[in-house]
């Protein structure tokens, strides 16, 4: 359509092949060992299929279809039971139980369940540790453990960051940039911006 014709020299920058990349955000912590104790504050948004919560090396915690929690282990899959959507929930394991409060004084709820074993391999939030599934809709916030006979917490800063967030020799690491700056179980509604009430704006949130 009278475009003029350009002679432009096409080269070749890499072999064709098939290739793959990991989209969805998810955290681990890092010289974690002989984990006995973990507690952090969850807020699940829209899921689909089965998705990881927390893969502890010798189990996972998943949501499958939204909001039934399920644990997975050598012996299969067991329902746990169904959690509430777009509510803080406090998830807590330790001396091998696992219990899910709510942080909603008005929306009362509550569950627990004995896990396999006593510690937790590893520490993995939002998906898999092969990331070979669709990783989890939710957001996050003060994480904290036992391990290696120490403590060690979490609370998210409100300016991104990509670094990994360091914590008496263990290190919170977050992959693929979640978003910052989100309101948490804190946020009351008093003020709307976060350099006045950083602590209400102290969680992340990971997408898919």
């Amino acid at each position: 359509d009278g475009m003029p014709e350009v002679d432009w020299p096409v080269r070749s920058l890499a072999e064709c092949r098939r290739q793959s990349f990991s989209q969805g955000a998810w955290l681990s912590i890092d010289h974690a060992r002989s984990i006995t104790a973990l507690s952090f504050e969850v807020l699940l948004t829209r899921n689909e299929g089965y998705r990881v919560l927390l893969d502890a090396g010798a189990f996972q915690l998943a949501i499958v279809d939204g909001a039934n929690l399920v644990l997975r282990d050598d012996m299969g899959e067991t329902p746990i039971g169904r959690l509430p959507t777009r509510q803080w929930l406090k998830v807590a394991i330790g001396h091998g139980v696992l219990t899910v409060e709510t942080l909603d004084r008005d929306k009362p709820f509550s569950l627990s369940k004995v896990l396999p074993g006593g510690t937790l391999d590893q520490v993995i939030l939002c998906s898999d540790r092969g990331e070979a599934l669709p990783t989890l809709n939710c957001r996050l916030a003060n994480i904290s453990l036992t391990a290696n006979g120490q403590s060690a917490s979490w609370v998210f800063p409100t300016l991104f960051t990509d670094e990994p967030l360091p914590s008496n020799g263990m290190a919170l690491r977050l992959h693929n940039n979640p978003t910052f700056c989100v309101r948490s179980s804190r946020w009351d509604g008093s003020s709307l911006d976060p350099r006045l009430t950083p602590s209400h704006y102290d969680a992340i949130h990971c997408h898919d």
